[in-house]
């Protein structure tokens, strides 16, 4: 038998055994016989935590770890001051007056401290020794350009007030070194709000969030309130996981594997409310109303974590219970990393407290993976992959911190509002972003063991397929044996297929190959395992064939001539084609009913080169017999759709955009009250999907319908009412309904092809009169939703004209390839920063190994750029063009690069800027396209100005000279609160301005001849001034 030590010394992370301070084997001592018999006993230590009276040892079925009564608020009287620290510490850290506070605050002794209170005098004094580092190391920056790793910088200390405080609280905590923990830092650091309920309500994640404050805020922002409560919130909702461990074990003991599977989807869903609140409270989109000043965040929150004093490890959200209880659960066994090495650093100097550090060490135990594997049951291996897609997968609890935390620190670095660096890394490290980049795919990649928790590639068996329409499916796969949830708008990813007589006919040309000597690249083989494609038992040939029938072969030209020596390399070049998505119109409840999956297939047929050619995974989808079998993967939707009953729905679709409206009605269909409007708009009757439970649901009293078709025909049956028109005709129809649900808080839902929803939005925003940044509010913050697909006919347009991509600020160009990232800029603070690096020279060092930048670039790619023939263009016309061409790609640079990087806010606008920024909308943007218009004139007019001042520019375009300057003193006396309306009518402006030179340019080289050779001088001119005079004028 093991001694105690040998028992209890091992690190609750990976099991290893560790070595013990003088004070650690002390604790060793002190713990009884019937907890050493049951040491390594989950369900033992779980009783003992429910049992406990201390808040610090106790173990809650609802809130797990954390305390079920709020926190201290306030130490005894002879600890008076350490309060009034905590309470000063913000205006502390604005008067930059902590190290003079703390050198006149008495030394206080916490030895003599109640036990109760020892948490609280813990988050005090830790937050106050990081408050005064982070000043230290600000002052000597700046100062004396020192960083931390300096010999001066070396030899700081802490104030003696905090010094001695911070070391005996080490030794009342039972830890080896002071160091301030998440333990503490977020879970004990807390407190309601006043006025606002006294409890948690967990059913709204935001509220919840915003009912809470810090106890002791270091900053007193709220990006240090909203990312350190994050953690807290983590916690929280993952409390029940606690008892759930305990369940798992109860279920292997008896060997119940079906109970198992129900455990885990249960704690699935624990950790699908963490995803959902971290995406929600801290969010990367700009215009979401809880989105906090990401320079802010870098200046203050991120530094704030490093160590207190020189050598210490910062504080690390890794060490919380949260990720100790399922690293153990998963078994993690690789801590080689820098975050793994924090994590162990932590556990073996600054252990949890007793009772908590042995039920986390327990759960090591279970051997969770080990039984799951044995009982080769694939319900509970996929349950169990879904556990681990859900806390380490790429859209998993951990790539989401990761996505946000690398955000905020890309653009803080781009904005250059001060140095960036965070817990983990020491401070002012020139290479922190890539270092912590670099940190974060360690850590997720010691977390996989192997097992993939991207793998979502599911085998599922056709089961029925029904025609509801002339060239519309609905296909219902088998999925009996797969456990997984899906919410209303959640998608498949299908790995299409090409057609069997294509891949035949280039076999054919392959015929004298000999495929023996044939190998798969690494490439495939990892597509292969993806897929759970397993080839080992058969032949080259038939590896090659699988190869082609996967492959992207739209470039792919083979010839009888080619040399045979080269097939292999040709055949190992082709990549695997991109997956489609389709979205599910299944509902959850038919899920666990019927175990079926629904999905609406529209097949795509187009003529090319007079030939009628059909999309790749439509025809493969639709030509699909019973029993077959597909690969396709499930992809989370970021609808995050509130169910609640009072809450209204409208929806409108078109063609099969119905699908994922079918699922969120089927969702909501045993609500008792659902308000949900429909509208639907499609070709003729025969392309009217779901008609009949359509009508059953009018009938239930569910739904309201709106329909209406865009060929010459009308349809009536009850309740169903369709007419002749078109989605903008039907919008505006029901003008007063769409202002009406507005204004009551409705969710609105779009699904359609990319043109129908850009003329859903153009017109709702058209009938209810909202501005273009009140609309990107309305997305950021899940109000309207939108699900868009392209057809061939839309990718067939994707030759994109090179003035057009000049003028348009969402588009960027790599190696002639146009990707436009109006959508994505949104949803990440600094999607447009890093495109703009990316097109410069350096793209390939800087980001050609990044797979997330090279995912995203994949899915934004709307063409390429097509040059402009000249031959029939008169020669001083194409001078002209050549000439304005390059002038409007270094105005658009500049317009660019202010839309992408430019970002005022009305708490820290400066009329300053915005003076300037208004004032280079005529200098920059457009001035240089009036030059070369004047230049034109004058070679026409040898009279004509040559003077080159804004004055002549101005007086060029006919705008008055005092209205300009009026314009310029107007902007000098704005409000702070009128200052980011008026930025962005300046940015509207430049690109209107941009955008109407386009249009007449390439008018005028469509058409023009040599009779009329600089008409279009004279439109540009009237643009100009026409759209400036708007601006001046309003």
């Amino acid at each position: 038998m093991e001694n105690i030590g040998d028992q209890l010394a091992r690190c609750p992370f990976s099991g290893k055994a560790r070595t013990l301070t003088t004070e650690q084997y002390l604790t060793l001592a002190q713990i009884s016989s019937e907890e050493l018999k049951n040491i390594n006993n989950v369900e033992y230590w779980y009783e003992k935590g429910l049992r406990s009276v201390s808040p610090f040892e106790k173990i809650d079925p609802v809130t797990g770890f954390i305390p079920p009564k709020s926190p201290i608020t306030r130490l005894p009287v002879t600890h008076k001051a350490w309060d009034i620290l905590a309470s000063k510490l913000p205006e502390l850290m604005r008067t930059n007056s902590v190290a003079e506070y703390l050198t006149q605050m008495p030394c206080l002794s916490a030895m003599a401290l109640p036990q109760e209170f020892i948490y609280r005098a813990s988050v005090i004094i830790g937050s106050a020794a990081h408050a005064y580092a982070y000043a230290e190391n600000a002052y000597c920056q700046q100062t004396f350009h020192l960083t931390p790793s300096s010999a001066k910088a070396k030899e700081r200390k802490l104030p003696i007030s905090l010094e001695i405080p911070y070391q005996e609280l080490t030794q009342r905590l039972n830890r080896s070194s002071p160091q301030a923990l998440i333990y503490e830092f977020a879970l004990y650091n807390w407190k309601f709000k006043a006025g606002s309920p006294s409890k948690f309500n967990c059913h709204n994640l935001t509220e919840c969030l915003d009912n809470l404050e810090l106890l002791v805020p270091i900053f007193g922002n709220e990006a240090e309130r909203r990312f350190i409560l994050s953690f807290f919130m983590t916690e929280l909702l993952a409390g029940p996981c606690a008892g759930l461990i305990v369940e798992i074990f109860r279920c292997i003991e008896s060997d119940d594997q079906d109970r198992l599977c129900s455990v885990l989807l249960e704690m699935c869903g624990h950790l699908k409310r963490c995803n959902l609140m971290l995406k929600s409270n801290i969010p990367l989109n700009e215009n979401h109303r809880n989105y906090f000043n990401s320079p802010l965040w870098t200046k203050t929150v991120a530094p704030l974590w490093a160590g207190a004093r020189h050598g210490e490890v910062g504080i690390s959200g890794g060490a919380s219970p949260f990720f100790i209880m399922f690293d153990n659960l998963i078994a993690r066994d690789r801590y080689e990393g820098n975050l793994g090495h924090q994590i162990i650093n932590k556990e073996n100097n600054n252990p949890l407290s007793f009772t908590h550090r042995h039920f986390l060490n327990s759960i090591r135990k279970i051997k969770l993976p080990i039984y799951i594997t044995e009982s080769n049951n694939s319900r509970l291996h996929h349950a169990f992959l879904e556990l681990c897609r859900l806390y380490n997968g790429d859209y998993g609890y951990h790539a989401i911190h990761r996505k946000i935390v690398m955000g905020y620190m890309l653009v803080g670095t781009a904005c250059g509002r001060g140095n960036t660096n965070s817990g983990t890394l020491q401070w002012h490290d020139n290479n922190a972003v890539l270092q912590l980049d670099k940190a974060f795919e360690g850590s997720k990649q010691e977390r996989d063991l192997g097992i993939d928790a991207n793998q979502r590639t599911l085998k599922c068996q056709l089961i029925k397929s029904k025609k509801i329409g002339n060239k519309t499916k609905e296909l219902v796969f088998d999925v009996k044996d797969k456990i997984f949830r899906i919410y209303p708008g959640d998608k498949v990813a299908v790995v299409p297929q090409n057609d069997s007589s294509q891949v035949d006919g280039i076999l054919k040309i392959f015929k004298n190959y000999k495929f023996n000597n044939f190998k798969p690249s690494k490439w495939w083989h990892k597509f292969f395992h993806l897929n759970d494609i397993n080839l080992d038992k058969y032949s080259p040939k038939y590896i090659i064939q699988t190869i082609l029938t996967y492959g992207e072969l739209s470039n792919f030209e083979p010839s009888n001539q080619q040399n045979i020596s080269d097939i292999g390399k040709c055949i190992n070049s082709l990549r695997p084609m991109s997956p489609r998505l389709y979205s599910i119109s299944s509902s959850q409840h038919e899920l666990e009913k019927n175990a079926e999956l629904r999905l609406t297939i529209g097949l795509l047929e187009y003529q090319n080169q007079n030939q009628n050619n059909f999309g790749i995974c439509s025809r493969y989808l639709f030509n699909l017999t019973e029993q077959e079998t597909v690969n396709f993967s499930l992809i989370s939707s970021n609808w995050n759709i509130l169910l609640q009953k009072h809450k209204s729905l409208v929806m409108i679709a078109g063609g099969t955009g119905i699908s994922p409206m079918m699922a969120l009605l089927r969702n909501r269909l045993f609500l008792e009250k659902s308000n949900n409007i429909l509208f639907f708009v499609t070709k003729d009757t025969s392309s009217f999907y779901y008609k009949d439970e359509i009508a059953q649901l009018l009938k239930l009293g569910n739904l309201s319908f709106h329909g209406a078709f865009t060929r010459n025909c009308q349809y009536e049956a009850e309740d169903l009412i369709f007419s002749k028109n078109d989605i903008r005709h039907l919008l505006i129809e029901n003008k007063q309904l769409i202002i009406d649900k507005l204004k009551d808080g409705a969710y609105f839902f779009v699904c359609g092809r990319v043109g129908f929803g850009q003329t859903v939005r153009n017109t709702i925003q058209e009938i209810t009169n909202i501005s273009e940044p009140e609309m990107y509010s309305m997305i950021a913050n899940g109000i309207y939703r939108e699900e868009l697909f392209t057809t061939h006919q839309e990718t067939k347009l994707s030759v994109i004209d090179e003035i057009d991509v000049i003028l348009n600020s969402d588009y960027f160009v790599i190696d002639n390839n146009v990707y436009d990232i109006s959508k994505y800029k949104y949803e990440h603070p600094g999607g447009a920063e890093l495109f703009l690096s990316a097109t410069e020279e350096d793209y390939k060092r800087q980001h050609g190994n990044c797979p997330n930048v090279n995912n995203i670039l994949k899915t934004l790619h709307v063409g390429r750029i097509k040059s402009r023939s000249m031959k029939n263009i008169a020669p001083r016309q194409c001078d002209f063009y050549y000439q304005l061409r390059d002038i409007l790609k270094a105005s658009c640079s500049s317009l660019k690069k202010f839309i992408a990087t430019t970002n005022i806010q009305d708490k820290d606008a400066n009329t300053i800027i915005l003076y300037e920024l208004a004032y280079m909308t005529l200098d920059v943007y457009l001035k240089p396209v009036i030059l070369l218009v004047m230049n034109i004139d004058k070679t026409l007019d040898s009279k004509a100005n040559t003077n080159t001042s804004i004055e002549n520019s101005l007086s060029y375009l006919s705008i008055d000279k005092y209205d300009y300057d009026c314009y310029l003193e107007r902007i000098k006396s704005l409000e702070p609160e009128q200052i980011c309306y008026t930025w962005s009518t300046v940015k509207e402006a430049g690109s209107n301005i941009l955008i109407a030179i386009r249009d007449i340019t390439n008018f005028y080289l469509d058409h023009v001849t040599d009779k009329d050779i600089f008409e279009f001088v004279t439109e540009i001119k009237q643009e100009c001034s026409l759209y400036f005079n708007k601006l001046y004028q309003n």
